[in-house]
């Protein structure tokens, strides 16, 4: 095989440079000979290129989103995959920004205008609206405010019923934004006859000072068409809580009769929670076998007042059954004995609890969970009553005490570690201001 003679490819780097500054060569290395030879591109100076090369936007296409990220697209898709939304996902983008861009007033022209520009019902801007708000985005929040009071202003009942709702709830019902919602409502009742919409206004008529007017409406409600119940779940009472604030209201005018069935008909026929308890405790005897039923039914409902009475009633019960004295001299240290106190504690695992004690332990421990001040000052002095001194202490330091108990419970703080005070003996509602 032949080869390229050295003295071919030994050229001086001076020639090398002259030869290659003006071009780019290619060499065989088996002839020696130059294949090909391109001139260097001049390269211009960069600000000559300047202005000239534009990198191209692409237009969107037609139907195209642009602002998507902006909104909750996941939630919107599901939306509508699901039938709760006519919109498709792009369709309800472009409207979310239009309108939040525009910020139509609610129920003027322009509003109006852009709904019938997509083709949207009132009933759509509150299924929006709460879709932004179930998104818990903080930026989408005022709009999602926006379009619930522009629905309402649009005559959507279901907006309606959920603004005065949360106006009652927030104690805004004064606040200038709901005072189209608040004509809205007038209507609902006068002309539709929404049992919703009179639970509201019986509510808001109870808080007037007008309990005639609001007893009334409870009534309108309560006897409503059954097929006429739209929109209850927009709000926090139901049908059968009305049949509770009329058996209240009933009770203030001394129609004990009346009360006790409107109290009967809320918990036997509609099931509802607060009726087994105000059933318990004011029209059954706590040594009924009925009292502690109607109360479990309320407590396993989340009424927080029920566990409270649960929670006393079987520590009476307890009480009752065990011998309460203060503790003597020469007991057995960690003997469990109501009214007694060692500052060793035991384990909890360790004591053989009665049934009665358990449950109130148990009943006491929901009612403070949930936040009741006396269910905690309760719970606290039974745990210290069987020797559980530092974790009574615990809950009685859990948070702070409302106004009118602060002082009740410091008292209670400072007797104790004192052996000798036998708090089970003390009545707690003595703890509050009040009943000092």
């Amino acid at each position: 095989m032949s080869t390229t003679p050295l003295s071919r490819l030994l050229i001086s780097l001076k020639s090398h440079n002259a030869f290659c500054r003006n071009a780019f060569q290619t060499v065989c290395f088996t002839t020696g000979c130059t294949l090909r030879a391109v001139r260097r591109p001049s390269r211009a100076p960069a600000h000559a290129f300047k202005g000239r090369l534009q990198v191209p936007v692409r237009k969107p296409e037609p139907g195209e989103v642009r602002d998507s990220s902006f909104w909750p697209t996941e939630l919107l898709h599901t939306a509508n995959s699901a039938g709760g939304l006519s919109l498709r996902t792009n369709e309800a983008i472009r409207f979310l920004t239009e309108f939040r861009d525009s910020h139509p007033s609610p129920g003027s022209q322009s509003m109006r205008k852009l709904c019938l520009d997509y083709e949207i019902e009132p009933l759509t801007l509150t299924i929006l609206a709460n879709i932004l708000r179930r998104s818990r985005l903080e930026h989408c929040q005022a709009t999602a405010r926006s379009l619930i009071l522009a629905a309402s202003y649009l005559h959507d009942s279901g907006a309606t019923l959920q603004l005065v709702n949360e106006a009652i709830r927030d104690s805004t019902l004064t606040h200038p934004d709901i005072i189209g919602p608040r004509t809205h409502l007038e209507i609902l009742v006068k002309k539709h006859k929404n049992p919703a919409a009179m639970i509201l206004l019986g509510r808001i008529r109870e808080a007037q000072g007008k309990p005639d007017e609001a007893l009334r409406l409870y009534e309108r409600a309560t006897n409503a068409d059954s097929n006429t119940y739209t929109g209850v779940e927009a709000v926090d009472d139901s049908i059968g809580d009305a049949w509770v604030k009329m058996s209240r209201l009933k009770l203030k005018k001394n129609d004990v009769q009346g009360s006790q069935a409107a109290i009967e008909k809320g918990a036997f026929q509609y099931d509802e929670p607060m009726a087994y308890y105000y059933l318990a405790t004011i029209c059954t005897a706590p040594d009924s076998a009925d009292y502690p039923r109607y109360l479990m039914k309320a407590a396993a409902s989340g009424v927080a007042e029920a566990a409270q009475c649960l929670g006393v009633y079987y520590e009476a019960k307890f009480k009752k059954a065990l011998d309460i004295r203060p503790r003597e001299e020469g007991s057995t240290e960690g003997e469990v004995k109501a009214g007694s106190l060692s500052i060793k504690e035991t384990s909890i695992e360790s004591i053989e609890e009665p049934e009665n004690r358990q449950l109130a332990l148990e009943w006491f421990t929901v009612a403070a969970e949930a936040g009741l001040p006396r269910s905690r000052i309760s719970l606290a002095i039974l745990l210290r009553s069987l020797n559980f001194v530092q974790k009574g202490m615990d809950w009685l330091n859990l948070e702070e005490f409302p106004a009118d108990w602060a002082d009740g419970v410091a008292m209670l703080k400072e007797s104790w570690w004192d052996p000798e005070n036998d708090l089970t003996r003390n009545p707690i509602d003595q703890l509050q201001r009040s009943k000092m």
